[in-house]
């Protein structure tokens, strides 16, 4: 057998035998369904020498002694037992202040228009805004906002001339800015 495995059913065992000593059920709810959602809950913090994980490993004495500290708890006992409801009173009332905040509008930084952001940190009105400022990202030059209007003012091929790119490249550019602003 493995060690790994020896260890683990050694440590499944001792359990058992200290969830047996302590009644083999929940103090408060009587479960008794499955080991592993069996818990040992301290009564006094300050008392407590030895966690489950630590007490595992000592003489079957001495967790004999730190279990008569302890009730057995099934897991929503434990949680309940520890559980603040002045912690949910503070969220509750902390999300209710979120709520009530106002969301500013947003410039787009791709497109320019003004818009309201469904989440924090976005930048941009629309998932196409976005793709055309990563491509913007990508690419090596600086496009300016008024490639349109520089394009219909002269041709593609002169803009692409003065940007060092391609005519593609700027009939592409061109398609993906008018997709960017029909969305928005």
């Amino acid at each position: 057998m493995p060690k790994e495995c020896y260890w683990s059913n050694q440590y499944i065992w001792r359990k058992l035998e200290a969830i047996k000593y302590k009644g083999g059920k929940c103090l408060r709810c009587g479960y008794n369904q499955c080991y592993a959602a069996l818990e040992f809950h301290h009564r006094d913090k300050n008392q407590k020498e030895f966690s489950w994980s630590k007490m595992r490993n000592r003489a079957w004495h001495k967790v004999l002694k730190e279990l008569d500290k302890c009730d057995l708890l099934c897991a929503n006992c434990h949680r309940e037992e520890h559980n603040d409801p002045l912690i949910l009173n503070r969220v509750v009332k902390w999300r209710k202040d979120v709520d009530l905040r106002k969301v500013r509008p947003m410039i787009c930084q791709t497109c320019s228009a003004e818009f309201k952001p469904k989440q924090n940190r976005v930048k941009y009105c629309s998932r196409k805004c976005a793709d055309v400022a990563k491509l913007d990202q990508q690419t090596k030059i600086s496009w300016p906002r008024d490639l349109p209007d520089l394009v219909a003012n002269s041709s593609k091929r002169a803009v692409a001339m003065m940007l060092g790119v391609s005519d593609k490249a700027v009939a592409k550019r061109l398609r993906n800015h008018h997709a960017a602003g029909s969305s928005s």
